[in-house]
Parts: C-alpha cells; sequence; structure tokens
C-alpha cells in the first residue's frame, strides 16, 4: 500500500472520533432532556430507518445472513450499540464531556489486554510505548497536571460508568474481527442497527411507561438526527472500515482523538475550561498515536474479509 492510500485511509477513520466527539458534546448538551436509553434507541433505529432504502435491493438476501450469523451480530449490537452507548449517556448525567472523553480514551489500553487475555493476540512492544505515552496524555488530563493526585483521587459516579462504557467498546472492536465475511459495509451498518434496535426496544418501552417520552423540541430533534446520522452511521461506517486496514489494538489508538475534538467542541459549545494540561494531554496522546501508526506493519497478504463500505450493501 502507498503513502497517499495510507492516509487516506487514515483520513476516513479520523471522521470516526471526530463524529463521537460531537456526540458526547451533544449528549452532555441534553442530558437533562433526554434519557441516555431513549437517546440510544432513536439514535439507531432512525438510523435502521434511514439506511434502509440503502440496502432495499439486497434485504432478503441480508435478512438470510442476519439469521444465519446472529450470535456474532447480536454480540456486535450488544456491545457496540446497546451497552455501550447507553453508558456512555448515561455517564454524560454526572460528568463533563471533557473526562468523559479522556476516561473513553482508556479504550487502546483496554483493546491490546483483552485480546491477549481472550484471544491470546501478540501485542508488540513497541505498541504498549504508545499505549503507555498516550494514558499519560490522559491521566495528565483529569488529573489537572498533578498526577500525585492519582493516589487521592475520587471519581464521580459518570467517571466510574465511562470506565465501564470503555471495556465494553474495547470488546466490541475486537469482535470486529469476527464479523461475517459475506455482508458488506452498509449491510453490516444495517445488520447492527437491527440487532441494536431489537436489543434496545424493552428497555425503551419500559423507560417511556416510567418516564414518559422526550419533548419533541428543536434542540432535541436535532441532537437525534445528529447522533443517527453522524455518530451511528458516519462514524461506525469509518471505523468499521478501519477493522480492515489496522488490527484492533492501533485501530483502538484513534480513540485517542476522541478527547482532542471531545475538548474543542466543549470550550467552544459549553464553555468548559481548557487549561495547560490539556495542551501537554493532546501533545502526548498525538505522540502514541504516531508511534502506533508509523510502526504499523506492513500486511504480507491482502485482508481475507475486506469489509466494503459504501459500495456493497
Amino acid at each position: 500500500m502507498n503513502r497517499k492510500a495510507e492516509f487516506r485511509h487514515i483520513l476516513v477513520i479520523v471522521l470516526a472520533p471526530l463524529c463521537w466527539a460531537g456526540n458526547f458534546v451533544l449528549a452532555r448538551y441534553v442530558h437533562s432532556e433526554i434519557s441516555p436509553v431513549q437517546l440510544n434507541f432513536w439514535r439507531w433505529f432512525l438510523a435502521l430507518i434511514l439506511l434502509t432504502p440503502m440496502v432495499s435491493g439486497d434485504i432478503e438476501r441480508l435478512l438470510s445472513e442476519f439469521r444465519k450469523h446472529r450470535a456474532v451480530l447480536f454480540a456486535q449490537a450488544l456491545t457496540g450499540v446497546a451497552v455501550y452507548h447507553c453508558l456512555v449517556y448515561f455517564a454524560l448525567k454526572t460528568t463533563t464531556a471533557i473526562n468523559a472523553t479522556l476516561i473513553n480514551s482508556l479504550v487502546p489500553m483496554f483493546i491490546p489486554l483483552f485480546g491477549m487475555l481472550l484471544w491470546r493476540h501478540r501485542i508488540a512492544k513497541i505498541h504498549w510505548l504508545a499505549v503507555g505515552l498516550s494514558t499519560i496524555g490522559v491521566a495528565v488530563v483529569v488529573t489537572k497536571g498533578n498526577l500525585s493526585a492519582l493516589l487521592t483521587l475520587r471519581l464521580v459516579t459518570g467517571d466510574i460508568v465511562m470506565i465501564g462504557a470503555a471495556m465494553t467498546w474495547a470488546v466490541y472492536t475486537l469482535l470486529l474481527s469476527k464479523r461475517p465475511a459475506s455482508i458488506g459495509g452498509v449491510g453490516f451498518l444495517w445488520c447492527l442497527c437491527l440487532a441494536g434496535s431489537i436489543l434496545l426496544a424493552p428497555a425503551y418501552l419500559a423507560d417511556v411507561y416510567v418516564s414518559g417520552p422526550f419533548e419533541i423540541s428543536v434542540a432535541n430533534c436535532v441532537s437525534v438526527a445528529y447522533v443517527a446520522i453522524f455518530a451511528a452511521i458516519v462514524a461506525f461506517l469509518c471505523w468499521n472500515f478501519g477493522a480492515t486496514k489496522l488490527s484492533p489494538a492501533r485501530l483502538g489508538m484513534f480513540a485517542h482523538l476522541i478527547p482532542v475534538f471531545g475538548s474543542m467542541l466543549a470550550v467552544i459549545f459549553l464553555g468548559e475550561s481548557f487549561g495547560w494540561y490539556h495542551a501537554v494531554g493532546v501533545v502526548l496522546i498525538g505522540a502514541g498515536l504516531w508511534v502506533a501508526i508509523a510502526n504499523q506493519p506492513k500486511p504480507a497478504a491482502p485482508d481475507k474479509t475486506p469489509i466494503e463500505v459504501a459500495t456493497r450493501a
């Protein structure tokens, strides 16, 4: 693969953390207006509706493949669609958008760790250097530059929930290597939306029964539209595409860009402060990402199960 192609692939993958950073900021903005379960359900159900015309000529085959591979698809939807995003939205009710995106950047540490424990993946030492640099960057920001505060660090409920969310996303990223080869990029996302909507529907109905539906306002509708179009469709197509170009561990490093973009968006739109420690953290996170990507080994053979993004339903 030539450098231009690699650069284009990286640009596509970077769109995912950019879209997800906006998702963190918007979810924080509407945390008192839309419940986490309702926001997550409409995110994926609306995405399912929007994607259906794109796969309309292939739905019969997709449903057949869905039934055939329902176990792995429901596992991927459970981790990457239902549980992860509900946890994120619950966390943002009690923690800031900046803190949530920073804690989420622990994903690159969890991916190789879980990969070794669950699938016995072998991780190069240079990758641990990359993870170490980025993790220190996260610690600098969370402690506001006072690393000794880690000894007495007290996490709010939302921070603890975000740690659980980061672990869940790590499992989803690892499961991407198990996705059915017979389902292309858009079709695969459609299947995830279908499985996710099915999983979320009972919780959504219970939440509406207990709390009532959220108010139909311009801000709420724009927020739901954003998370469906950009945080669900665009971001997931880009992330799933990245799974065909990079190993799970290296792909996970791009999660460190979420706090970079998220901090900027939170400062601009939520009025959250940006201190010197944020700048140091961003530099360390960027250094870790560069080390991981610069040392990406050249594949010996073409990927056996490529995800054909937007070219095949």
